[in-house]
């Protein structure tokens, strides 16, 4: 039956019919039986003019709505309905008995923006190009938005919805859906477990309710999941959630992939791995959820935890930070990793490169690895181990242990605080109450103790002479601010009040102190206001009190009487001020910025040979050179040649009769310095003045240290001024000699003269 032109009302009733509306805009009603329904509008039709609408009743009908914007329902049966050119809206229908026998339709809405509702059963949805609207209703639907901007709504059941070309809108509804889109655009899964996959362009994505499997597109995602889910991000920088304060997510698995993602979850027992760029990941959860494994990737990634994670860095120089009581065993991996603990009994290992590890509260286990890495335990009774490397153990408050490994290390069992100049780690240590157990392995240490700590292994003579007046080839523990002239006046008074002889010295003391094998006198009971216990060992035996020595290098120094040369002529050492001029060998005068003064007893240079100055004969190293007899601490540096580098005077020794002597008055040397490292004109001989390098420092005590630091304040960050010529030490040094040796300049026995009275 055709309706030919103008509008025109077509009735199949029962049968097969064939209804063909012609031009205009017809009704066409199909009624009972397999119908075919054509809604044609003949040439150049379309619009407003020619909106055909066609009901294919009961009966598996086939409808085609051609040009115009058509309103096609299939009703009844299992339709093939197919909307043409236009905005049409098309509505699939079901069966009469959809409730025992879902029936499916096809539905294609063909060119323009078309609407497409496919109501219950397996229905098939194609929107053709144009920005479409499809809505599969009840059943297992597959909906294809095709070519344009799309909005795809599976509703319930187990949807696949494809959104075709363009930033597409896609709703999985209830049921296990299956969303994808090839540009970019909106997914959500809703309900049930959901496959998500965003094609090439930034996409959102959320996977609802489920546990959803999840693929981010190769641009810069958001990608959001309120239970379980397996989400994989892609390209781009992502950003990715998975549960919420409100809702816990069950254990997930979530891969960052490439690019600089932001991965947040909440709850636990995920699997998470950053991928590829600097990742920043941030895992919280109540307690009892179970433990995260986190792997951060290449790149520098930031991991911040309120729950119990296990975190490997990788490559990259990572930032891991727990908090919170969970437990957390953190791994740094190559590059210099900062960890950080929480309030729970962590584990945290640096392995590669140069790690700084805070353990925070609990009892924590610190690992340094290879490197030069940073140690502190924090509170709790932790464990420290610095590996191999120049490590620096801090146990901080609790009973820790700590072991230094291989390398020379320092360290402190004391309560610490530190902070960050210039990317350099500054600390410092205040002793505490709780006792620590100091390890320093290998290498040559240095350990910062406070009362009741044990040095477990302190290496008083591997590699080195105890008394060679070196303390780099020896371990070194500071003991200065607990036995010195002040607290040595205390003691010498309560040993006065008991009739016992005093001590001449603190390190008389120290090792009267010691023949116990325990550090005990500063008590109450000598007159001290606090107690301060430490022990010493070697092998599980007490060191000998004889074996701790002062290990002073008191690097550069001049005998007071050294005479010095100044604009107005020789002046002794010792009789320079601040301020005053001193001619250089350069031709210069220079102010002086500094004196320091350090007295040594003829008894400590006899029971300390390392502290006795060096003679070096008149006209010994040349005519003039020195005019008159040069007196020098052993590791005050000259130069020997216009040009040359500087070599300690104990190199000398043996030489053109340089040797060591005891002065029954004893010593004094002098510290001298300006504002740059200067040679001087020490009685003819060139040498050097007062070089604030490391062990310059340590020789000086606490407060001459502080004078200098007060006048050049980067010095205490690690800032030096440059050496006025070249050092020479070891093999170099001795070859140098072997150049200028002689049959006069050959080495001999140094002999010692006078002796103390």
């Amino acid at each position: 039956m055709s309706g030919g032109q103008g509008q025109d009302s077509l009735y199949g009733d029962e049968g097969q019919d064939h209804l063909y509306g012609g031009e205009g805009a017809d009704l066409l009603k199909g009624g009972e039986g397999d119908d075919l329904l054509v809604g044609y509008t003949g040439d150049g039709g379309g619009g407003a003019d020619d909106r055909d609408t066609i009901f294919g009743g009961f009966g598996s009908d086939t409808i085609h709505g051609d040009a115009g914007d058509d309103l096609l329902s299939g009703d009844g049966g299992s339709d093939f309905l197919y909307g043409g050119e236009g905005n049409d809206e098309v509505h699939g229908h079901n069966a009469h008995d959809q409730v025992t026998d879902p029936v499916g339709d096809e539905l294609y809405g063909g060119a323009g923006s078309d609407s497409l509702y496919g109501g219950s059963g397996a229905d098939l949805l194609d929107g053709g190009s144009g920005n479409d609207r499809l809505f599969g209703g009840a059943g297992g639907d597959t909906l294809f938005g095709a070519g344009g901007s799309d909005f795809l709504s599976g509703g319930s059941g187990n949807d696949q919805l494809f959104g075709g070309d363009g930033p597409d809108t896609l709703y999985g509804g209830t049921g296990d859906d299956y969303l994808e889109v090839a540009n970019g655009g909106h997914l959500d899964g809703g309900e049930g477990d959901d496959t998500l996959r965003g094609g090439d362009q930034a996409s959102t994505l959320y996977g609802g309710d489920g546990q959803d499997l999840i693929f981010g597109s190769q641009g810069a995602d958001l990608i959001r999941d309120g239970d379980a889910a397996t989400i994989y991000g892609g390209g781009g920088n992502d950003d990715i959630r998975l549960g919420s304060l409100q809702n816990a997510a069950a254990p997930g698995w979530i891969e960052g992939e490439d690019g600089d993602d932001i991965i947040d979850v909440y709850g636990g027992g995920h699997h998470i791995c950053g991928g590829e760029g600097a990742d920043d990941i941030s895992v919280s959860a109540a307690p009892g959820l179970g433990v995260s494994t986190i792997y951060g990737g290449s790149g520098d990634d930031k991991l911040t935890a309120e729950a119990s994670v296990e975190a490997h860095g990788g490559d990259g120089s990572d930032y891991f930070n727990v908090f919170g009581p969970g437990a957390a065993t953190l791994y740094g991996g190559s590059g210099d990793d900062l960890l950080s603990g929480g309030a729970g009994d962590d584990r945290l290992y640096g392995e590669e490169d140069d790690d700084l590890l805070s353990g925070g509260d609990g009892a924590d286990s610190l690992f340094g690895g290879t490197g030069r890495d940073t140690l502190f335990g924090d509170s709790g009774a932790d464990h420290l181990e610095g590996g191999a490397g120049d490590d620096t153990l801090i146990g901080d408050a609790g009973s820790d242990t700590l072991y230094g490994g291989e390398g020379n290390d320092m360290i402190g069992g004391g309560e610490g605080s530190y902070r960050f100049v210039d990317g350099q780690t500054h600390y410092h240590i205040d002793p505490d109450d709780a006792p620590d157990s100091l390890y320093g392995g290998e290498g040559f240490d240095t350990f910062y103790v406070g009362s009741g700590d044990v040095i477990a292994d302190f290496n008083t003579a591997t590699g080195g002479d105890i008394r060679d007046g070196d303390r780099s080839n020896n371990d070194f523990v500071d003991l200065s601010h607990f036995y010195n002239a002040s607290t040595l006046a205390v003691m010498n008074a309560a040993r006065s009040a008991m009739g016992e002889p005093v001590y001449r010295t603190p390190l008389d003391w120290l090792r009267a102190d010691q023949a116990d094998g325990v550090l005990s006198d500063i008590s109450p009971a000598n007159g001290f206001q606090d107690s301060f216990t430490l022990r010493i060992l070697n092998g599980g035996v007490p060191v000998a009190g004889s074996d701790l020595t002062v290990e002073n290098t008191n690097v550069i120094c001049f005998a007071a009487t050294t005479v010095l040369q100044t604009p107005k002529g020789g002046r002794a050492a010792g009789s320079l001020r601040p301020g005053d001029l001193v001619s250089t060998r350069s031709g210069r005068a220079e102010r002086v910025t500094w004196c320091g003064l350090r007295r040594v007893s003829c008894y400590e240079m006899q029971i300390m040979p390392y502290l006795r100055p060096v003679l070096i004969p008149a006209h010994a190293l040349g005519p003039g050179c020195p005019a008159a007899d040069l007196l020098l601490s052993g590791n005050h540096r000259l130069q020997l040649e216009p040009g040359g580098g500087l070599l300690a005077a104990r190199l000398l020794l043996g030489r053109r009769g340089v040797r060591r002597v005891i002065l029954p008055q004893g010593v004094d040397y002098v510290h001298i310095l300006f504002d740059r490292h200067l040679l001087l004109d020490a009685q003819g001989v060139a040498a050097e003045s007062l070089w604030p390098g490391p062990k310059a420092m340590n020789s000086l005590d606490p407060a001459s240290r502080e004078e200098i630091y007060h006048l050049y304040p980067a010095l205490r960050y690690g800032w030096l001024p440059e050496p006025a010529a070249a050092f020479l030490q070891g093999k170099r040094a001795l070859h140098y000699l072997d150049r200028l040796s002689g049959p006069s300049f050959s080495p001999a026995e140094s002999s010692v003269v006078q002796t103390c009275q």
